[in-house]
């Protein structure tokens, strides 16, 4: 994923998600902004391996901005069942959603 494939609507949310969280790096705050959009959209919970492969980027830098969002208390990672290393990601309450 690209910045030249985002919609409009996409890049406003992102900039007034890193307007909201400046501590953010641009995976981290993609990654948040898909979580937000997919909770908004009913979905609880989102792949970190499909994200990686949204986002083409290796799934070692999804986990670990993963675990940023976490310990900065905006997600809650939940592993898989089985042997992958894929994760289970989702916003941790809906004051993240909503800003605060």
């Amino acid at each position: 994923m690209t910045p030249e494939s985002l919609t409009c609507d996409q890049l406003v949310h992102l900039e007034r998600l890193m307007q909201r969280h400046p501590e953010l790096d641009g995976l981290e705050a993609l990654l948040l902004a898909s979580l937000e959009e997919g909770a908004q959209a009913g979905q609880t919970r989102l792949d970190s391996g499909r994200l990686s492969r949204r986002f083409d980027v290796a799934h070692a830098l999804v986990r670990r901005a993963a675990a940023s969002l976490e310990a900065h208390g905006l997600i809650e990672m939940t592993d898989h069942r089985g042997a992958g290393p894929g994760v289970w990601l989702a916003i941790a309450d809906e004051c993240a959603i909503a800003g605060f």
